[in-house]
């Protein structure tokens, strides 16, 4: 008895913990990455930056976690309707993202800047 109540726990504690993640799925062309993050961390964890005019992407996208550096999460830009992504992966060494990071460090650092 006791060892099927441990196993019916552990595997509620499995679906309650996929549910989430299966909620906050990230489709390329289909959902915005802005949108995917937002639900995946939440409204208050996620800001995006613009970049300066004349940039190859448009905005980056962070991740602010309590007593740690913020987390850049991806870039991204609208071309033809359509939004296109760069996900932050240092494995890719030809990263879009990983090429971008300064960039977006500094727009980063003006907007905090900002809003003290």
């Amino acid at each position: 008895m006791n060892r099927t109540a441990y196993k019916l726990l552990l595997a509620s504690l499995l679906t309650a913990g996929s549910g989430v993640a299966m909620a906050c799925e990230y489709k390329a062309g289909e959902t915005e990455f802005v949108d995917y993050a937002t639900c995946r961390y939440g409204e208050e964890a996620i800001v995006v930056v613009d970049l300066p005019q004349g940039s190859s992407w448009d905005h980056c996208v962070y991740q602010l976690e309590a007593f740690r550096p913020e987390k850049l999460l991806a870039v991204t830009k609208v071309r033809n309707g359509k939004e296109e992504h760069s996900i932050n992966s240092r494995g890719n060494i030809g990263n879009p993202c990983y090429l971008t990071k300064q960039q977006c460090d500094k727009a980063l650092d003006a907007f905090q800047a900002s809003q003290n």
